[in-house]
């Protein structure tokens, strides 16, 4: 993987956060009954600021009588929701793993996009669960004709809730790559990774199993420092590894 297909998945991320913003404004859900004249009588839609909300026209006993309850999203959830979207936007921006210089600040923003990225799972999944279906609000689409009212009630996913799961496909692959990254430099911190790569070389897939490999190396030596068995063949050809690539970075770094 180049530096250059990293910074598109970074380019997608942003896209995905974008379409979370713009979601907040959007309607999540809309309910509507119409009656055979094409008239409204029933109209209540659904965003995540503005919870559920109908046109004061419509302020009639057989509209409130249809109003869901208990079918919002908490406030301050939207809140930390929308809290966590502005920092994980700034890593993205500011603190990219690409750059090795700021890849010790990546474990933060690694958390932070993974729980954005849970927040939308729970957003595409529980809202309809926990929020929709016990207020029978069918899901995603349905008309309903009631014979008994002449109404066609019409159950319609709104586009803020289509644009939470662009947000999740968007960000799901720089998410778990910007992850995998801060967790494999946290197990070996002291890794020179700009000598063993250049900038303008860079390589996330050679640069993550040179850390494992040396991780795994340290672990295997640390292990039978103590042992009273013979070293395997593989134990020595392991550290025999860990020696040479000791001795490389001797020599990319010479003693003043």
């Amino acid at each position: 993987m180049t530096n250059q297909t990293f910074r598109s998945m970074r380019i997608y991320y942003l896209i995905g956060v974008a379409c979370a913003f713009i979601s907040l404004f959007m309607d999540w859900y809309v309910f509507q009954g119409i009656d055979s004249s094409s008239t409204v009588l029933v109209d209540w839609s659904y965003s995540l600021l503005s919870d559920w909300y109908s046109p004061v026209r419509l302020d009639t006993e057989l509209n409130n009588w249809y109003k869901p309850i208990n079918a919002s999203i908490p406030l301050p959830l939207s809140a930390f929701f929308i809290i966590m979207l502005i920092i994980a936007s700034f890593g993205a921006v500011f603190y990219s793993a690409e750059e090795f210089s700021k890849m010790k600040h990546t474990k933060g923003f690694a958390i932070i996009n993974l729980g954005v990225l849970l927040l939308f799972v729970f957003f595409i999944v529980a809202f309809p669960i926990m929020y929709l279906f016990p207020n029978n609000l069918l899901f995603p689409l349905l008309i309903f004709y009631d014979y008994e009212l002449d109404l066609a009630f019409y159950f319609i996913m709104g586009l803020g809730y289509y644009l939470q799961v662009i947000a999740f496909a968007c960000c799901f692959p720089y998410t778990s790559l910007y992850y995998k990254l801060a967790h494999t430099f946290e197990i070996v911190p002291k890794l020179d990774v700009a000598n063993i790569f250049p900038i303008n070389e860079l390589d996330l897939d050679k640069l993550i199993a040179q850390m494992e490999l040396i991780n795994e190396q340290q672990h295997m030596i640390k292990n039978t420092k103590n042992s009273r068995h013979p070293k395997s063949p593989e134990v020595l050809e392991a550290q025999e590894i860990y020696n040479q690539f000791l001795a490389s970075k001797k020599r990319r770094n010479p003693a003043p």
